[in-house]
């Protein structure tokens, strides 16, 4: 099953009432797109990804994270208050960008298919980040 922008976009678009009203199909095709990358470091092919509760929330920051990159480098955001008042957008940028170093440091190739891996013996999955041992 692909993963399909336009469905996503209705289903993930809860959460932040500032970031969430930006998040259109371009945005999460954008997300996807990082979701497909990250699948490919873990050995998981893009067609076997199900969307589960954590892949969901990893969706969610990935097009969050894009319209905070798009929207706190703009020239002109109504959300800055002044000279001297924070970028919201840049501020919700980090907190994101953070979000997801957790949940990718978290997240198996078994949570990307909800346990339907298919592990093979030729490519056996290893968590992310991760060296295997072996004793002699």
């Amino acid at each position: 099953m692909a993963l399909v922008a336009a469905d996503l976009v209705v289903r993930l678009r809860g959460g932040d009432e500032l970031l969430a009203p930006n998040v259109d199909v371009a945005i999460m095709q954008k997300a996807i797109d990082w979701l497909t990358f990250f699948a490919n470091k873990l050995g998981v092919n893009a067609d076997s990804i199900k969307v589960n509760f954590i892949v969901a929330k990893l969706l969610q920051a990935y097009a969050y994270r894009e319209v905070c990159v798009s929207k706190s480098f703009s020239i002109g955001s109504p959300f800055k208050g002044g000279e001297d008042a924070p970028d919201y957008y840049g501020k919700k940028l980090y907190y994101y960008e953070s979000r997801i170093k957790e949940l990718e440091k978290s997240i198996t190739p078994l949570d990307l298919t909800r346990g339907d891996a298919g592990v093979s013996e030729d490519r056996p999955f290893k968590p992310y980040r991760s060296v295997s041992i072996r004793r002699g």
